[in-house]
């Protein structure tokens, strides 16, 4: 199991450390590119749909817990299991679809709207790219908030491979997309997030077709009673996922306001830059927790010490560097 985990981590360390070795080179010519208050507009639009990912309902983690402890409980290749995975997974799918989709025009749309026109300092031209970019964004929404139950699905059957495979995928070509734009002389909010986004979108219908791959391809299916069995561990993932942006990210949005698009990039581009120093514990986290839906307490706390015990004899020598 060791091994199995140690693997496991390793992949989700390469997942996470290759976009942010690539941050570093693509930073500095997005900001030689498209100016420094360009790209801290752009960071305030992908911090907003961050945010309203909380809108999945939680039900991303929901279903890595409950695939975990389905995949405990029989062999894989069990064709019952298989269709009992298969159903989950396409509950909580359309289950997100609909909630994100009912939030991006409920709340999303006209916070931004109110954001950009009386409390974010932007120049009128950077005001009116900003206002264009929202609809796109409006129209991303369901599809960004439903990408965490296709990684949930891949998590709970620990398939890290195809995880980061569409992960890096994924966010290679959010990157590399809206700089190619700007260096065709582009450089304007709608075109950045448009091919930011068409990036995005190729990993997401990777990491969906890696889903069905492992479920054996199952055919759309919706039961709201299953639903119903998973909204409640979902409740307390959301009330997190809510609450934790609030605390840690919006001193963003604060800067944005007083100061302006120019301090908020030369803010956040440190700021990154720092928080990928999380980015072992994350994927030891990331590869622990399918194993915990199967674990009993006793054993699952040893897991736990022992984990905690191997981050601090490796992060402590590190910080004191």
């Amino acid at each position: 199991m060791a091994r199995s985990i140690a693997h496991s981590t390793l992949l989700n360390v390469s997942g996470r450390a290759i976009p942010a070795f690539l941050l570093l080179f693509t930073v500095p010519l997005y900001l030689h590119l498209i100016g420094v208050a360009r790209y801290g507009a752009l960071s305030i639009l992908w911090l907003a749909l961050g945010y309203f990912g909380a809108f999945d309902l939680g039900l991303g983690r929901a279903v890595a817990q409950r695939i975990s402890k389905i995949a405990a409980q029989k062999k894989v290749s069990d064709p019952l299991q298989l269709r009992a995975q298969g159903e989950l997974f396409w509950t909580a799918l359309l289950a997100t679809l609909a909630a994100s989709s009912l939030a991006s025009i409920l709340l999303f749309w006209p916070l931004m709207i109110w954001l950009v026109r009386h409390v974010l300092v932007l120049s009128q031209e950077l005001r009116q790219e900003v206002q264009h970019a929202i609809l796109p964004l409006l129209l991303f929404l369901p599809l960004a908030t439903s990408l965490s139950v296709l990684l949930g699905t891949l998590e709970g059957r620990e398939r890290f491979d195809y995880l980061n495979i569409g992960q890096i995928v994924g966010l290679l070509l959010y990157q590399v997309f809206p700089l190619s734009a700007a260096f065709l002389g582009y450089i304007t909010l709608p075109y950045l997030v448009g091919a930011a986004i068409f990036g995005r979108l190729l990993g997401s219908l990777l990491l969906f077709r890696f889903c069905i791959r492992i479920l054996d391809g199952p055919f759309p299916t919706f039961h709201w009673k299953l639903l119903r069995s998973i909204l409640p561990y979902g409740a307390w993932i959301t009330v997190s996922a809510v609450v934790s942006p609030i605390m840690n990210l919006t001193d963003r949005f604060f800067i944005g306001a007083q100061l302006g698009m120019s301090f908020v990039a030369r803010y956040v581009v440190p700021f990154n830059l720092v928080m990928y120093g999380g980015i072992l514990p994350q994927s030891l986290a990331t590869a622990l927790f399918p194993r915990y839906a199967s674990l009993e307490d006793d054993e699952a706390r040893v897991t736990m010490f022992t984990a905690m015990r191997m981050l601090a004899a490796t992060i402590s020598p590190l910080s004191g560097c």
